[in-house]
């Protein structure tokens, strides 16, 4: 028995023993975010210098009731051949298969023996005798194959390798990865996995080899090594596949994380400005998450809402599963305006090139660059995150990124997701629905600041549901400026998934859905190419843009197909079909991101293809969609739904969007009350009577400016003297300083009248006496009146006594505070205490 002093084990799962199988790739399965270390034995159990019993024939091994017959310990496998080695063939010799590969034992290559079409599987028996299950722990080993393999103890798929999804339709069936070189699987299996597999005694191992295609050049299977390892066990709490993704508002974030144990986990969240000598912040939130058993075995999924939170805010979190804290990780929030870029990326697809190492690199480039670069308010992904649903492996390709920790994301479920739920474990969506349902997932939407997403799951092909979704979606967000659907399967491309049936169908009955629902922009990938369409109408060109960079108002829907933004695979243009609705499209078969950025009134979409011989992106594509500016067509009166000191707000025709709203609140506590009662106090000597009132245009849940002067109305206040009154408009300097600004005013039938083009936080003064603004040098020299640059002068023609901010010195002196010493009344800083909901 060989010793081993230091012998590491993963933790990871290689399949759900006794049901689905588990598809390796070219890396070892132990994950690099953990490791188990033990001291103990091991056993070998197989070599290359074990004797197999196999069938190179192209006979199933099968019964007609038992389709795996042959991998168990009673089948009759006497008429089999028999040999030790490396077993293969290339081009129907034993010739290097490249990478050294060199099998010693000749199989069958050919159905006729000599040439031709490949025999599509070949199937091989050993037993192992284990002695001894005391203080057994795991399996490992590994072998090479080429293009694909399983691997059965006693009847049981434990491990495979290069399966098709869903696994082979018969025993005899072709399908693998078409490498061009063997591939190295690995096999790392607990005791807590074999538990119902493995005994005492003798052991049946068996593997079923398959060629990828009928014309494959070559076959290859070696099984290097297999041993038992006993000794006890030491576990830790491991944490792993943590990421943000998109909340049902600016204000949420979700995150998922994995952790080995049962135990609910918890976040913990802080201002990152609370954090001192980089140690986590003594006083944080507690989030607590939700816990279920996840398709990775021995993990459990922890899923968390991080709410309530603040714009332009950097956070701190960390997670926690009992005692075991992660390290401490960051986000940013942005602004809440409006205004948003995001970046847009078309199947990832890890393990799509047949090398899963290769695809992550890709993506880990792709990202890195892309959030350097532009900086966006969230990723969207058009699909296939992986190449195997459940392969938990090609999911730790895809997730274990740093970025992924502190920019969220938006997935979209693609075919290659759709058939296990290891996608919604692993991805915290929100305003799931039920319908468009598969095993991985649903419809679901969020609103971003000003636009409506809508994620629908085209691997239910019901248009109705669909429908119904989007529909419901809207009505509860009406007041968005634009409206997009995300889903995986492009309808109009231009490569080797464009004239499939079912897609052909889904454009014919979706696309009238959208033109019924006034969706602006569509999003797509499964076609590895890129497609930007011209403004389209149902399945008709609407406006042709081949030679625009930008429509404005345009009568029609953009659809975006992304090429991949990790490099695994690519499609070629296919020249014999239809391209009418194509304004751009390009296979340069590189990397692709496309950068999209939102505004109030603009969509613009930016691609970029990087060229691996400069290491340099460069621009593909660029586009634009305008939408003009809504206003008043009538002089309109605003009055916010809590009027405070009766505001009210008379815009005349042009001078606000159309659907804008007042909102009005009365500042009376906080730094910003507090800062502005210090500097009256400095400019007139003692404490005065005064109210700041904040006045905001709202739109779509997002503050806007009017778009021309505006008359400002609100009553004075009870016991202000009009004679005497002060009025101050705080403006915000570069460095967030606040500087109070003078402003002129007329008063009316007991009303303040402000003509202004822009709003906010206004000061109303009861300078009761009439005490002016010092100077500094004791002097009480009348002054010149200076008028503001963001108001005029008032007058009136009426036979009501009017008083103006200019029938006093008052002003003049505070304005010559701000222009003749060239400096502010107040540097005070300052952050708004109201925020807008």
């Amino acid at each position: 028995m060989k010793k081993n002093k230091v012998l590491k084990v993963s933790m990871a799962t290689l399949a759900l023993l006794m049901s689905a199988g588990y598809v390796a790739q070219d890396y070892q399965v132990t994950p690099t975010y953990a490791e188990t270390t033990k001291i103990g034995d091991s056993a070998q159990l197989i070599s290359t210098a074990t004797t197999w019993k196999y069938l190179d024939n192209n006979v199933d091994p099968g019964t007609e009731t038992d389709r795996y017959a042959w991998t168990k310990a009673d089948y009759n496998d006497s008429e089999w051949k028999s040999e030790a080695g490396k077993f293969g063939a290339k081009k129907g010799k034993l010739e290097d298969l490249g990478d050294g590969f060199v099998p010693t034992v000749l199989l069958n290559q050919y159905i006729n023996g000599v040439n031709g079409d490949d025999i599509p599987a070949f199937f091989f028996r050993t037993t192992v005798n284990i002695s001894n299950l005391d203080d057994f722990s795991s399996l490992s080993g590994k072998l090479y194959y080429d293009d694909a393999a399983i691997v059965y103890i006693n009847g049981v798929k434990v491990a495979s390798f290069d399966e098709p999804e869903g696994g082979f339709e018969s025993n005899m069936s072709y399908g693998g990865s078409n490498a061009s070189n063997p591939k190295e699987g690995v096999i790392s299996l607990t005791k807590e996995q074999l538990k119902d597999v493995i005994k005492t005694g003798q052991n049946t191992i068996a593997v079923e080899l398959h060629q990828g295609r009928a014309s494959s050049s070559d076959i290859y299977f070696e099984f290097n090594n297999l041993q038992v390892d006993y000794g006890q066990e030491e576990t830790t709490v491991e944490q792993k596949a943590l990421n943000l993704t998109i909340g049902e508002d600016e204000t949420k974030m979700n995150l998922t994380w994995y952790a080995n144990t049962n135990t609910s986990g918890t976040v913990q969240l802080a201002k990152a400005g609370a954090m001192i000598n980089g140690e986590f912040p003594s006083q944080f939130t507690t989030v607590e998450a939700t816990n279920n058993q996840a398709n990775d075995k021995g993990f459990y999924y922890n899923q968390a809402t991080l709410a309530n939170l603040e714009e332009n805010t950097k956070y701190v979190y960390r997670v926690v599963n009992g005692d075991q804290v992660s390290k401490i990780y960051d986000f940013t929030t942005k602004d809440f305006d409006g205004s948003y870029n995001f970046i847009f990326a078309g199947d990832p697809q890890i393990g799509a090139s047949g090398s899963a190492s290769k695809d992550t690199e890709g993506w880990d480039k792709t990202l890195s660059d892309s959030i350097n670069k532009f900086n966006p308010n969230f990723i969207l992904s058009a699909g296939d995150q992986v190449n195997t649903a459940s392969d938990e492996n090609q999911y730790s390709g895809y997730l274990d990124h740093e970025e992924l920790t502190s920019v969220p994301q938006a997935t979209t479920i693609g075919n290659h997701d759709s058939s296990s739920n290891a996608y919604t474990q692993h991805f915290n969506l929100p305003n799931e629905t039920a319908k468009g349902e598969t095993a991985a997932g649903t419809d679901y939407w969020y609103v971003y600041n000003n636009t409506l997403f809508m994620n629908i799951n085209t691997n239910n092909t019901s248009t109705a549901e669909h429908k119904a979704f989007m529909k419901e979606a809207i009505k509860e967000n009406q007041d968005v400026r634009w409206k997009v659907v995300v889903f995986h399967h492009s309808v109009y491309s231009v490569a080797s998934h464009s004239v499939e049936s079912s897609i052909l169908k889904r454009r014919e009955e979706l696309t009238p859905v959208f033109d019924d629902l006034g969706i602006d922009v569509v999003l797509m990938g499964h076609d590895h190419v890129y497609v930007r369409s011209n403004m389209m109408k149902g399945m008709k060109v609407s406006q042709e843009t081949k030679d625009l960079t930008s429509v404005t108002d345009p009568e029609g829907i953009l659809y975006l197909t992304a090429n991949s933004a990790s490099g695994s695979k690519y499609y070629d243009i296919k020249t014999n079909i239809s391209t009418d609705f194509v304004a751009k499209m390009d296979q340069s078969k590189q990397r692709s991101i496309s950068n999209i950025e939102v505004s109030e009134n603009s969509f613009k979409v930016t691609t970029y293809l990087y060229n691996s011989n400069d290491n340099q992106w460069s621009t593909l594509d660029e586009f634009t969609i305008n939408k003009s500016v809504e206003t008043n067509n009538q002089e309109i009166t605003l009055v916010p739904e809590e009027t405070a000191n009766d505001i009210r707000v008379v815009a005349p025709v042009g001078t606000v969007e159309k659907n804008s709203t007042l909102s009005a609140v009365e500042v009376n506590e906080g730094d910003l009350y507090q800062g502005i009662k210090n500097t009256l106090n400095t400019i007139l000597g003692s404490d005065k009577d005064f109210k700041v009132f904040d006045l905001s245009l709202i739109k779509n849940g997002n503050i806007i400016n009017p778009l021309g002067k505006v008359q400002l109305s609100l009553a004075l206040p009870e016991g202000y003297d009009a004679s005497k009154l002060l009025i101050y408009q705080v403006q915000d300097s570069q460095n967030n300083d606040i500087t109070l600004n003078p402003i002129t005013y007329t008063i009316k039938d007991g009303r303040i009248i402000i003509e202004t083009a822009s709003l906010g936080q206004f000061v109303l003064v009861n300078n009761v006496e009439n005490k002016k603004p010092d100077t500094g040098n004791g002097s009480n020299t009348n002054l010149p009146t200076v008028k503001p640059s963001n108001t005029n002068n008032s007058t009136t023609t009426t036979n009501n006594k009017v008083v103006t901010g200019d029938n006093s010195n008052l002003i003049a002196w505070g304005t010559l505070l701000f222009t003749a010493l060239g400096c502010s009344l107040v540097a005070y800083k300052s952050k708004k205490e109201e925020k807008l909901k």
